[in-house]
C-alpha cells in the first residue's frame, strides 16, 4: 500500500562561493548568499564583513585559504596580548587580532598621540621626586625583596616579565599607544612617560611591578616627540637605571647571584643595623666624585656604554689610563680596587686584540 506521507522536498544548502585571487589585482572577492542568516544575526553579519575586508588585505599567495569565521568580541581583563600583537585597520576602525578567530576593538590613547612631553603619574604617586628624604618612593630604601616583595609565584611577582600580558582596556576597547601597540596594564605605571624619564622612577616602578620592562616605558612615550627630543632605546633606559642605582645605593631586584663591587659596598656600609632592618635609609647618596670613583673601578664591566655610544679602541685605552690614575690616587697598590682596575684593563685589551704588559701600566 503506497504511503500517504507527502514527498519530502530537499532544500539545497546555501553555498559560499570563493574566487581565487586575480593575479592582476591584489584582492579577493567573497560572495555569500546567506542573506537570511545575516538578517537574523547582525553581529554575524558584521563579523563576516570584517572577514571580507580582512581577506582583501592578505598578501598574494599561491594557494588561498580563508578562515571560515571571525568574531568581534569586546575587551576582557582576562585577555592576554604581546608587544608584537597585530593591529588591523578595517573600515576606518582598529582591531587587535587576539587569535585566528577573534578581533577586539581598539583605540589610541589621546595623550600618547598629542600633548606635552611629560610624565603623567597616577594620583597616589604624583608627589614623587628624586629627593632622598622628601619625595623618593619608599620601596627604594628596601635592601632585599622580602616578605610580600619576594619574587615568588604566590606573590604574583615573576623574576622576568612574561612575554604575554594583560592589556590596558577601557570599556570594550583595548588601548593603544601612538604607534598602534597595545599598552600593558599596570596599577603603578604612569599614564604617559617623558622621553627624559629618570632612572630612579623606572627603578621604583619596576620594583612595585616586576612585570614591567623597558619596552613598556617606551610604549607610553609620545609617538612623535617635540624637536630636539627622541625616543630612547632600551639600552639607554637601562643605563639611566644603573647610574641612579649607583647614586642612591640601591641593589638591583631580583638580586644577582654575584653582587657587583658597588652592591657589595652597599652591604658593607649599611652595617648590621641596616641588614637587620633590611633598609638603606641610614645611607646618603653618593657624591659626584664618589660616583666617578665607582665608575672608574667598575669600568669595562657594568657601566660601559655600547652601541652607537661605544668608544673606539684609542678612547678606551685613554679611559683605562685615567681610571687607573684616579683609583691609585685614593687606594694602595695592593688594594682590591686597584687590582680590579688592572684586571678590567687586561680583559678590555684582550677584546681589542692587544696584549696586556704589566710594565706598561706600572708607570701610569
Amino acid at each position: 500500500m503506497p504511503s500517504k506521507r507527502p514527498p519530502t522536498i530537499r532544500k539545497t544548502a546555501p553555498r559560499v562561493v570563493r574566487h581565487h585571487q586575480n593575479p592582476d589585482r591584489a584582492e579577493y572577492h567573497l560572495v555569500n548568499t546567506r542573506k537570511r542568516r545575516r538578517a537574523a544575526d547582525p553581529e554575524e553579519d558584521e563579523a563576516e564583513s570584517v572577514l571580507e575586508e580582512g581577506v582583501q588585505q592578505q598578501p598574494r599567495l599561491g594557494t588561498s585559504i580563508l578562515p571560515g569565521f571571525m568574531r568581534i568580541v569586546g575587551a576582557d581583563p582576562r585577555m592576554k596580548v604581546r608587544h608584537d600583537t597585530l593591529v588591523v585597520h578595517i573600515n576606518g576602525k582598529k582591531y587587535v587580532k587576539l587569535d585566528d578567530s577573534h578581533l577586539v576593538p581598539a583605540r589610541n590613547a589621546p595623550e600618547l598621540v598629542l600633548g606635552p612631553n611629560v610624565t603623567i603619574r597616577h594620583p597616589e604617586n604624583a608627589a614623587w621626586n628624586s629627593d632622598r628624604r622628601n619625595g623618593r618612593p619608599g620601596i627604594l630604601y628596601l635592601l632585599f625583596p622580602k616578605g610580600p616583595w619576594e619574587f615568588k609565584a604566590e606573590n604574583g611577582r615573576p623574576k622576568k616579565p612574561p612575554a604575554s600580558f594583560r592589556p590596558e582596556i577601557l570599556g570594550e576597547y583595548i588601548i593603544l599607544n601612538g604607534n598602534d601597540k597595545p599598552l600593558k596594564y599596570s596599577r603603578t605605571m604612569p599614564l604617559k612617560c617623558s622621553t627624559d624619564i629618570e632612572g630612579w622612577e623606572m627603578e621604583a616602578l619596576c620594583r612595585y611591578d616586576p612585570t614591567l620592562c623597558h619596552q613598556d616605558f617606551i610604549d607610553r612615550m609620545l609617538a612623535n616627540p617635540p624637536a630636539g627630543k627622541s625616543i630612547p632605546n632600551a639600552g639607554t633606559l637601562n643605563h639611566r637605571r644603573r647610574r641612579d642605582r649607583l647614586k642612591m645605593r640601591v641593589i638591583p631586584w631580583p638580586p644577582p647571584q654575584n653582587l657587583s663591587y658597588s652592591d657589595q659596598q652597599v652591604l658593607k656600609d649599611v652595617g648590621n643595623a641596616g641588614l637587620a632592618n633590611n633598609s638603606t635609609w641610614s645611607l646618603e647618596d653618593l657624591s659626584k666624585e664618589e660616583i666617578e670613583m665607582h665608575v672608574a673601578i667598575t669600568y669595562g664591566r657594568h657601566l660601559e656604554r655600547s652601541g652607537g655610544k661605544a668608544q673606539d679602541n684609542h678612547s678606551r685605552r685613554d679611559r683605562f689610563r685615567r681610571n687607573l690614575r684616579l683609583v691609585r690616587s685614593k687606594y694602595a697598590e695592593d688594594s682590591e680596587e686597584v687590582g680590579m682596575v688592572l684586571a678590567n684593563i687586561g680583559v678590555g685589551l684582550e677584546k681589542m686584540g692587544v696584549e696586556f704588559r704589566p710594565e706598561e701600566w706600572d708607570a701610569v
